[in-house]
């Protein structure tokens, strides 16, 4: 194992080289040798066709590069792309860490948008108490729909987010050489598992397929991103005016169109609707009955609000009182969708 860099630990062109390596120790195990060495030829003459027109030596890059990709034979095609897509999405995971790195170069930094606006308002000579007050009755909408070209397979989404993950353990300077191997092995095994993988179809994902990927989403990115920009939005604005969120503020909410756009789609059909709807459903309860579980197990204080008490009665276990009746009504909400699936058309 190499020694660990003394540059930046989210350095982006670091992350990238690492992947792309483990990525090509990956193809060669699998393809062979001559097969990897044909990848690196296709990527060193594609760099330099984009960066010179001919080399020192009178070699059109350009046309070196149409003349090796012509001479793939057939069964090299499916097998050339893939592992560009896969490096590409590799490449991309280490964009998205980068860029939402604490310790992230200015020049790759994402502005906060949300700061800047808070300046800017005070700046104007608005009150504290205005730009909480305004703050508060934001509403972002999202729309989520799906499209059989975006959909992505959930093991594979499960794979990149368990990559990003082993990114950010990287990051830690106190790991030992052990430690920092075993996350770079695991790292591999992630890209072997990716790379193994046959994202392909094998036929056309239906509008329940194209919504179950948008699921995937939400259930990896949007149900964790969501919460702690809000929390990061009441930071701020406590930061900058003093006030909170309103309780019952909701500065983003969703509406979808999976499952339900008949714009010209004859697949969608009321039927398919209403099946959407249950999974969307069945996934909400689970999605709250895994938060739930932490919950249970953290609020064990005795000590409440007189609100809650009143509602509990006399429960030494006032909080648990209320989240395992919760946990129960989220238990039956899940059952009942699974009970409205068994029987299509009910």
């Amino acid at each position: 194992m190499s020694e660990k860099p003394t540059e930046n630990p989210s350095s982006l062109r670091r992350n990238v080289n690492m992947l792309g390596t483990l990525l090509g120790d990956v193809i060669r195990d699998h393809k062979g040798e001559d097969f990897f060495n044909k990848i690196e030829s296709i990527r060193q003459l594609s760099k330099a066709a984009r960066s010179v027109a001919v080399d020192d030596d009178g070699v059109n890059e350009q046309q070196a590069l149409l003349d090796l990709l012509h001479s793939l034979p057939d069964d090299e095609l499916v097998p050339v792309v893939r592992s560009f897509s896969h490096f590409l999405n590799l490449t991309n995971i280490a964009e998205q860490f980068h860029l939402v790195s604490r310790e992230c170069e200015t020049s790759y930094c994402v502005p906060d948008h949300f700061r800047e606006l808070l300046k800017a308002l005070k700046q104007k000579g608005l009150s504290d108490q205005q730009i909480a007050g305004k703050v508060s009755e934001l509403d972002v909408e999202v729309v989520l729909t799906a499209h059989p070209t975006e959909v992505t397979r959930r093991t594979l989404i499960q794979k990149y987010e368990q990559i990003f993950q082993c990114l950010n353990d990287l990051e830690n300077q106190s790991l030992s050489d052990n430690e920092q191997q075993r996350i770079e092995q695991r790292i591999r095994q992630l890209i072997t598992q990716a790379w193994h993988t046959y994202e392909f179809r094998s036929k056309r994902p239906t509008p329940v397929d194209e919504a179950k990927g948008g699921f995937a989403t939400i259930e990896h990115s949007l149900w964790h991103a969501v919460p702690l920009f809000v929390r990061q939005m009441d930071d701020h604005l406590q930061a900058f005016t003093g006030h909170r969120l309103a309780i019952d503020a909701v500065p983003v909410h969703f509406s979808s169109w999976m499952g339900g756009d008949r714009d010209g789609n004859p697949f969608v059909t009321a039927e398919v609707t209403r099946e959407v709807l249950l999974l969307s459903r069945w996934m909400a309860a689970d999605l709250f009955l895994r938060d739930l579980k932490p919950l249970i197990s953290e609020l064990s204080m005795n000590d409440c609000s007189d609100e809650l008490r009143a509602l509990v009665g006399d429960s030494r276990e006032p909080y648990w009182s209320v989240l395992k009746a919760l946990r129960e009504q989220l238990r039956h909400t899940r059952q009942w969708c699974e009970r409205g699936l068994a029987r299509p058309g009910d």
